[in-house]
């Protein structure tokens, strides 16, 4: 080919100009390096780094970035997890705290928990991946479940609103000794309704089993549920119920136990794993006349009719079993449970010809006892046992919104442990007033409920505040702060983050045991003692939009502790638009209403306008 003088210049200048692109780029690159120092080297992506610590039978469990520099990692280690070695890319040295590992040397005193430094450098070039800080955090005397996905993954359960996309894996779980308990195939899929919706950072989950399977010494089960307590910082809100219910004997009551959540080795946090609700493998699974049922008071049901269900007068009833209903058969659950609450409307004995009086009772108790914000809302199950004509309350489920906490409208100030709950429903939102509020109001319910409450759970309770919630809290304590460090903490110091953890846990146990043990003491006097009380009914109704008034309980000639507090309200007035404060002296049954800072901040509904003449406060 002839190419010619010009064209025989151009090749010379390219095969020349090649070489000198090359040395600029290389002076230019390590230029930088030098200007930039570790810093750039650190900033990379955290997915490209793997390293942590390997225990049990090869179980890796990694180190996660801290921040979005990667300049802080932790790492958190399941309970028993036994001789602990290093793992790290092949071709790289893990240094900790000046050590220097290669993949599958014995970790020594790097996997004591606190706080470290680390460097994983490339063996080739000792370029730097990253390093800084290195916190490690270990479980003790809490069970562990590891979940190896095969297909699919969790980013992807995540996304979906409905909860219904699924992994597949195999699920293990350990003891807290480290000993193997089960391993067994599965799906995992999304659990809830707010839980799963409302953009927490912790999801919960629902497992199905290819086989029906006991995980750490409970009752054999194929569908599971993995509840995130996120809206209870203590952990103790569901334990606390579900142990009562089981002191009360309360039948099919659901066997729970803690474990750390692991997903193909990286932390998901402290978990309640619980026997889901499922009579599929029992007998509560038959229509007709004579037929077993499990129904649901369940104000969600309403927009996801995932499940047949009903209006009544009070509220919406989802039927959980059976399965598959023909019309017939809906029509007579719905005409069977409309005659029921007709009955219990009444506030006559005559609700005994239709309900087991005795675990309603039971399953009031625990909602009104411990200020159970979903009461006659959502998770109320009842059943029908075969050739019973009676409707039985529970099994109990979903307790995690207890002890007068998750209100993000109004600040009880601490009244609530002497304030009735229940009884304060008005029926005048969306929420209602369902079975609960008017049984209070039946004489035969009434007195069966105090009976159980006088000969049964105030003894529970000073059981439960003296030696069952301290010997949680030593069981809970070190992977409650590994799943506040990981989900709560907002410290950017590795050795804050486990004083804010520790501190939270600390005071949340110190809360839940102090009130209890305050609200045994109101309960004892008003339903033991039978001491006579003064009503200070707060008009917080709609203040909290969500059904309620506050109704306080003071012995006569005692003083206002404190009042309620909600943003936009500057005080409290009474029918007179008299200001009523804290510390004023309750002499008799008032009702006091919320003044607002705006006129315009005034629901429309609200008959005492009047409450807007602020200038008192």
């Amino acid at each position: 080919m002839n190419i010619g003088k010009h064209g025989k210049n151009r090749v010379r200048v390219r095969t020349l100009w090649f070489p000198l692109m090359v040395v600029l780029g290389a002076l230019v690159y390590f230029g930088m390096r030098g200007t930039l120092g570790s810093s750039a080297a650190q900033r990379v992506d955290a997915q490209d780094i793997s390293f942590g610590f390997e225990g049990f039978e090869k179980t890796r469990i990694r180190a996660e970035a801290a921040d979005k520099n990667n300049e802080s990692f932790a790492v958190y280690l399941p309970s028993g997890f036994g001789n602990v070695r290093v793992f790290c890319p092949g071709g790289c040295t893990l240094t900790l705290d000046g050590i220097a590992f290669r993949n599958g040397d014995d970790a020594g005193n790097a996997q004591n928990p606190g706080s470290h430094t680390f460097a994983l450098r490339k063996d080739a070039d000792q370029s730097l991946l990253c390093g800084g800080s290195l916190t490690v955090y270990e479980a003790k005397q809490v069970g562990t479940m590891l979940l190896e996905v095969k297909k699919g993954s969790l980013d992807e359960v995540h996304a979906d609103p409905d909860g219904k996309t699924r992994l597949a894996g195999t699920c293990q779980t350990r003891n807290a000794d480290g000993t193997l308990d089960s391993g067994v195939g599965c799906t995992l899929r999304g659990h809830g309704n707010l839980t799963w919706t409302g953009g927490m950072q912790k999801r919960a989950y629902r497992i199905d089993l290819e086989r029906s399977t006991g995980f750490l010494g409970m009752g054999e089960q194929r569908e599971w549920v993995l509840l995130s307590d996120w809206f209870d910082p203590s952990f103790l809100n569901n334990r606390i119920a579900l142990e009562s219910a089981r002191m009360l004997e309360c039948p099919y009551t659901p066997e729970d136990s803690y474990v750390n959540l692991y997903v193909d080795g990286c932390y998901r946090g402290l978990y309640q794993l619980a026997q889901k609700i499922s009579m599929d493998s029992g007998t509560l699974d038959r229509a007709g006349a004579d037929g077993e049922w499990l129904l649901e008071f369940d104000f969600y049901g309403r927009m996801d009719h995932s499940s047949p269900g009903f209006e009544t007068v009070l509220q919406y009833v989802s039927v959980k079993y059976p399965k598959s209903l023909s019309p017939i058969d809906l029509d007579m659950i719905r005409n069977r449970t409309v005659l029921a609450e007709q009955a219990v409307m009444s506030h006559s004995d005559a609700c005994v010809k239709w309900l087991d009086i005795t675990s309603f009772a039971s399953q009031y108790l625990l909602r009104e006892v411990y200020f159970e914000k979903d009461v006659d809302y959502s998770s109320m199950y009842f059943y029908k046992r075969r050739e019973d004509p009676l409707f039985y309350a529970g099994p109990a489920w979903d307790f995690d919104r207890l002890l007068g906490r998750d209100d993000n409208t109004l600040d009880y100030a601490g009244l609530e442990t002497s304030c009735l709950w229940i009884p304060g429903m008005t029926g005048e939102s969306e929420v209602g007033s369902g079975w609960y509020r008017e049984l209070y109001e039946t004489p035969v319910f009434f007195d069966e409920m105090a009976r159980i409450y006088r000969t049964r759970f105030s003894d529970l309770l000073e059981e439960l505040a003296d030696r069952r919630i301290p010997a949680w809290e030593e069981e809970l304590r070190s992977s409650v702060v590994m799943d506040h460090a990981k989900y709560r903490s907002q410290s950017d110091g590795a050795k804050d983050q486990l004083s804010s953890a520790e501190t939270a846990f600390g005071q949340g146990v110190a809360r839940a045991s102090g009130w209890l043990r305050e609200r045994k003491a109101f309960l004892d006097a008003l339903w033991i003692d039978q001491s006579p009380f003064a009503q200070v009914v707060f008009y917080s109704r709609w203040i909290e939009d969500n059904g309620h008034d506050l109704i306080c309980c003071i012995s006569p000639g005692g003083t206002l502790p404190a009042v309620p507090a909600a943003d936009g309200i500057v005080g409290w007035c009474d029918e007179n638009a008299r200001p009523v404060r804290a510390g004023e002296r309750i002499t008799g049954d008032i009702t006091l209403y919320p003044v607002y800072e705006r006129q315009e901040d005034i629901p429309g509904a609200d008959p005492m306008r009047f409450c807007t003449d602020n200038t008192e406060f």
